[in-house]
């Protein structure tokens, strides 16, 4: 039988539910403020760009082509 007395530990509940919040409250004021939209579009920009400057080092080494033509390929495919 279970002891009434008994404490359970539920600081994971708490942390879990602090997380959320945090995380929903940053998503809100990216989808519902206007310097949210664009701190949104900021940080899409920059992520377009890492990831164009990525896929063509990568396949620059890869292949031997030339990194600038597989950036501008890149440019062209990902608006």
């Amino acid at each position: 039988m279970k002891n009434p007395f008994e404490k359970k530990d539920n600081s994971a509940v708490i942390f879990t539910v602090a997380v959320s919040a945090a995380a929903l409250g940053a998503i809100a004021y990216l989808f519902l403020t206007d310097q949210g939209q664009e701190t949104k579009e900021a940080v899409k920009h920059q992520i377009k760009d890492k990831a164009k400057e990525f896929s063509s080092d990568y396949l620059s080494n890869k292949t031997g082509v030339s990194k600038g033509f597989l950036k501008g390929l890149a440019d062209k495919i990902v608006k």
